[in-house]
């Protein structure tokens, strides 16, 4: 199944084993694809105010910095994804973004959010870059059925 003969993606995932298989699924359907991998909400500003992407798939809770190997990390905060899609809107850069997380609910206490009330939020705050949220689960493959609905490949 090829969807696009070749397409630039940007990726911005934290956990390596995600990453990874993310990486993998999008080779297979997008075999031409030029992939970018960063795991950081640092980094990510700095791959998308530098660089052009046809796709960004963004995770939720994203480190501040990268974590190098022998360091313990750094805080995730729990919505950088949507810091990354306000700072997008900010300096007016377009894209299609589409936000994987593992996760069912972000926040706690009183900032607690589910995923249908994070997507509903993502698609009246960033209605012309923001596309979906896919829920990542390492046991099923749903998501990759719905990443090719995303990105048109059927």
């Amino acid at each position: 199944m090829v969807c696009y003969p070749q397409m630039n993606v940007l990726l911005i995932e934290d956990d390596p084993h995600k990453g990874d298989r993310i990486a993998k699924y999008l080779q297979e359907v997008l075999p031409q694809v030029h992939l970018k991998h960063v795991r950081s909400y640092q980094t990510g500003m700095h791959a998308i105010v530098n660089g052009t992407f046809d796709l960004i798939l963004l995770d939720m809770s994203l480190p501040v910095y990268e974590v190098r190997a022998g360091e313990s990390g750094f805080d995730a905060p729990s919505f950088a994804g949507e810091d990354i899609l306000e700072e997008m809107r900010r300096k007016s850069i377009p894209g299609n973004v589409v936000v994987i997380t593992g996760f069912e609910t972000f926040g706690e206490g009183e900032t607690l959010t589910t995923l249908p009330e994070l997507t509903g939020r993502l698609a009246k705050r960033f209605p012309r870059i923001f596309k979906a949220v896919i829920y990542y689960s390492p046991a099923e493959s749903t998501w990759m059925k719905e990443l090719s609905v995303v990105i048109g490949c059927l």
